[in-house]
Parts: C-alpha cells; structure tokens; sequence
C-alpha cells in the first residue's frame, strides 16, 4: 500500500528520489496540498500493448521469468480518471498508488493477454535471457511488485476496468 516502505531495487529509489524531489518543490513552493501518483504498468492502445500483441498473436508469447512476480497494472481510462480526480479532488494527497485492484501475476498477465488474441501461451522467457537482454531494466519485469491501491480505494475510486481481462480487452479495441 502506500504506507508500505521503498523497496531497495532501482525502480523503488527512482520512486522514492521523485517524490523527495516533488515534496521539496512543494514546499518551496509552499503549495497546500501535494500527489503523488505510482502508476502501474499503464495497458492501453499503444505503448508495451503494441510491442506485445504481435508476438502474442503469432502463439510467441511469454511468461517472463518464473511467473509467479506480480505486475501492477491499471488501464488508460482508469489512470486518467485518477489523474483527474488527484487534481481536483481536495481529499487526494500524498501517495496514490494508481494501480488496479486486481493482483495480476506474469503468468496470469501473459495467459489472460493470449487468451484475449485467441492464442495458446507455450513460451516462457528464462530470467537468466531477460537480465542478459535487459541488464538492470529486467528488475521490472523479474522483481514481485504487489501493489494495492489503498488510497483510491478508501476515496471510492470507481476502476472502470477493475479486472485485467477487462482492461486488456477494452486495450485490444480499434481507435476511432
């Protein structure tokens, strides 16, 4: 949650450097009330959705690493609609753990997107390859990420995509 301390992997100090960086300007600034938004990996049209659906739709697709690591998600339209709710709503301060509800480990995010295309899931991508690939960036994808969106939850966020096949179909969807 977002009383939960840092990690001490990379992507937790950048976090926590950010937020020390953006508390400083506020006060500085002397402004009254300050967010913080932790966004989750963010699943709409575009972005790592794009990269995904071609080697998922081809039955490439892979469970990174063991499997068992949870990946915070949340859906475009959920994350606007928190972003807009941070800005106006004077009960938002502090950290906001801009997540989903739903606990999505990288098996079930890699089963759930195949299933989604139609596509059986046979693959999985060693963790030993990922680092070799990625170096340091692998973290993000090999590290347990459970995150719990405490903060939206006790201001009565309504998640318009609360679960990841929600999300990920509504992501797989033609732009107008």
């Amino acid at each position: 949650t977002e009383s939960t301390p840092p990690g001490d992997d990379f992507a937790a100090r950048l976090c926590a450097d950010w937020e020390a960086a953006a508390a400083e300007a506020a006060n500085r600034l002397q402004v009254p009330r300050q967010c913080s938004l932790r966004l989750g990996v963010v699943l709409g049209p575009g972005g790592m959705l794009d990269k995904l659906r071609l080697p998922f739709s081809l039955g490439l697709g892979a469970v990174m690493g063991p499997g068992n690591q949870h990946m915070p998600w949340i859906s475009l339209e959920d994350a606007i609609t928190a972003i807009v709710r941070a800005l106006s709503d004077e009960a938002f301060a502090g950290p906001i753990n801009a997540v989903a509800p739903e606990a999505a480990d990288q098996r079930t995010f890699a089963n759930t997107l195949a299933a989604v295309l139609h596509r059986p899931r046979l693959l999985v991508a060693p963790a030993p390859m990922l680092r070799l690939l990625m170096g340091q960036m692998a973290d993000l994808l090999l590290f347990d990420q459970r995150v719990q969106p405490a903060a939206l939850q006790a201001q009565q966020f309504a998640f318009a995509h609360p679960t990841l096949e929600s999300a990920l179909r509504w992501s797989m969807q033609p732009l107008d």
